[in-house]
């Protein structure tokens, strides 16, 4: 390589800073597997052509003015091909193809290839960003302010490699994380990360991931075997998978062994689940090489044997089985950090929302498409024979399928249930906490839900109850320790009956029309109440009605909490039309309803963000 290849160069950015590019380019390019220094000794002009089109929209030249890599690579002065060019108003990155084709065989890498190769521009991009200053009064960098907790729970992740995040629920841990990884990428500390988490959250950390670090590629690996092959072999900044995904994909070789080691950070959602040892999720995490490991769960670790089981993973080496509980908490509590959300409250909105979005079991597909190719063949026969469609009857065919989101015939679990169980109610309940369910069926919601629930302890609020019946079941939720479940309709829900027990509300399904469910939530959170912070989750289903649903309301700013509430429920339900409501099960030609893609995001803050929702 020439002498002039090897020296630092700094190139001023917008900001009265600089940084050392070469060094950057070279690990950039390690990055894709392409022999950097090699291509600069053999091909000069190609590199010099390359890069003038990479960097030029950033405006880095050297301070003379002329081509960057002109003094660095030695190549002549400025280049021709720079003088002749309008100046862009926006950047294409470069496609792969171009650069395989620009990068002269002898200089690409011969170990063998397991991923496919992204564009340069889009691989370096997050570390040629200036580095984020978190110390900062505001960042600027993010979406919305932090709370004021939450700043220094970022700044814990940050400064601790080994790092348990126990904050309670809905405080905002995967906000905090995702600043958090943010930050270690644009400081080009880590350039691949591996996000494991409950499969009911996976939406949830893309969509938080796409809102707090935008410039970060992520890649969602679940789904049927080839797809995640296909996933795997994708490059990107983030890779987000299930405990069941990693360890089946890592048993099988879909995710090859050369890949276990090149994770510079692992994030593990809800890590109590791994804290036996034996289990196979915890094996599957001790094989996992990486210089960075945090740890999420808002549940409490209160077993020394569990402690020492999750950091066994977290800080190899730092606890053992014998040592004494007073060891293990002091050894411990340096890498661990947990707020209660009563400790945090004044910096909490009143209420904090998250939407769930979640697929159909096998059994409920066949069952939601049979009922729906029947529900549909019985509208269009209404309307071939020119007759009108009661409006009584399309509200119950949107009700059959619904009922088939919540349960498929005859099945008393549901990718909902499982959901329930394993991200929320397991977790509220080990917390001390309590939780109030809402469901508008008995039969496929209330019913089944009350004997799976049964463990937390339930009472019921439903229509039909006598007085003395009513009374006795939130009496006992209320004041029994062990009762940490309350399953109510939305109807029986949302009059006369007032709660400030419970700080976390699921929607296990909800109404097409948004009042009526908020109009329950407020007998659990009255205005002005100086009361804890609520948190709402919301279950919805992708490429159902839910889909449909969601988009009408949003097409009509039905989904802002302020405006529902200065209109009645019997207004909201006269401002959609027949049409509308039969648009809703996808008749052609009645209502033409936008379909969202099943891949693509919804949009909701996630936990604790500045806006109020969560």
């Amino acid at each position: 390589m020439p002498a002039e290849a090897g020296r630092m160069h700094e190139f001023p950015l917008l900001e009265p800073q600089s940084i050392d590019l070469f060094p950057i380019l070279v690990g950039a390019a390690d990055y894709i597997e392409i022999d950097l220094p090699r291509w600069l000794a053999e091909s000069p002009q190609v590199f010099v052509a390359f890069f003038d089109d990479l960097f030029e929209p950033l405006g880095w030249t050297d301070t003379d003015g002329k081509h960057y890599g002109a003094r660095q690579t030695g190549v002549g002065e400025e280049s021709p091909k720079r003088k002749q060019r309008q100046p862009q108003v926006r950047h294409q990155p470069r496609k792969s193809y171009e650069l395989a084709d620009e990068v002269p065989p002898s200089a690409r890498r011969k170990r063998p290839h397991y991923k496919s190769r992204p564009s340069f521009w889009d691989i370096i991009f997050p570390i040629l960003q200036p580095p984020l200053d978190f110390g900062s009064a505001e960042p600027v960098f993010l979406p919305y302010p932090l709370y004021p907790f939450q700043c220094p729970g970022v700044e814990f992740l940050l400064e601790h490699p080994s790092a348990l995040l126990g904050d309670e629920m809905g405080t905002g841990k995967t906000v905090m994380t995702s600043v958090a990884m943010r930050i270690l990428f644009r400081r080009a500390q880590i350039r691949r990360a591996l996000v494991i988490c409950p499969v009911g959250v996976l939406q949830v950390w893309d969509q938080h991931l796409m809102e707090w670090a935008p410039e970060l590629f992520v890649t969602v690996v679940h789904g049927q075997r080839t797809m995640r092959r296909i996933d795997w072999a994708t490059s990107a900044h983030v890779y987000l998978t299930t405990y069941d995904t990693l360890r089946a994909d890592m048993q099988s070789g879909i995710l090859p062994k050369e890949m276990w080691d090149e994770f510079d950070l692992v994030v593990v959602d809800e890590i109590q689940h791994a804290k036996n040892p034996a289990s196979k999720p915890a094996q599957a995490l001790c094989k996992l090489q990486s210089p960075w490991r945090w740890g999420l769960s808002g549940t409490p670790v209160e077993r020394p044997g569990d402690i020492v089981a999750i950091f066994g993973f977290l800080k190899p080496g730092l606890l053992e089985d014998d040592d004494p509980p007073a060891v293990i908490g002091e050894r411990a509590a340096t890498y661990f950090l947990r707020r209660r959300k009563r400790d945090v409250l004044p910096d909490l909105p009143p209420k904090q929302r998250q939407a769930r979005w979640l697929s159909l079991s096998r059994d409920q597909e066949r069952a939601y498409r049979a009922v729906e190719a029947q529900i549909r063949g019985d509208l269009i026969g209404w309307q071939e024979r020119g007759e009108k469609i009661p409006r009584l009857h399309i509200l119950a065919a949107i009700g059959k399928l619904k009922q088939i989101c919540n349960f498929a015939p005859g099945r008393t679990t549901s990718p909902k249930t499982y959901a329930l169980l394993n991200d929320i109610v397991e977790e509220v309940a080990a917390s001390g906490s309590k939780v109030i369910v809402f469901s508008q069926y008995m039969k496929e919601g209330i019913g089944k839900l009350e004997s799976l629930l049964e463990p937390y302890g339930v009472a019921k609020v439903v229509g039909g109850q006598s007085r003395a019946v009513r009374d006795a079941e939130v009496d006992r939720f209320r004041n029994d320790p062990k009762t940490q479940v309350l399953l109510a309709t939305i109807t029986s829900g949302r009059v006369g009956l007032t709660l400030t027990e419970p700080s976390y509300v699921v929607h296990f399904d909800h109404p097409w029309n948004p009042a009526k469910k908020w109009r329950a939530e407020d007998r659990v959170r009255r205005p002005g109440q100086a009361a804890e912070s609520v948190n709402i989750y919301e279950f919805w289903m992708r490429d159902t009605i839910d889909d449909r649903i969601h988009d009408v309301l949003e097409r009509k700013n039905l989904l802002s909490e302020e405006i529902v509430d200065s209109l009645s429920v019997e207004g909201i339900e006269r401002s959609f039309s027949d049409e509308e409501l039969l648009g809703l099960l996808g008749i052609a030609g009645v209502a033409k309803v936008p379909k969202r893609r099943s891949d693509e995001p919804q949009r909701d803050s996630g936990e604790a963000s500045r806006n109020g929702s969560v």
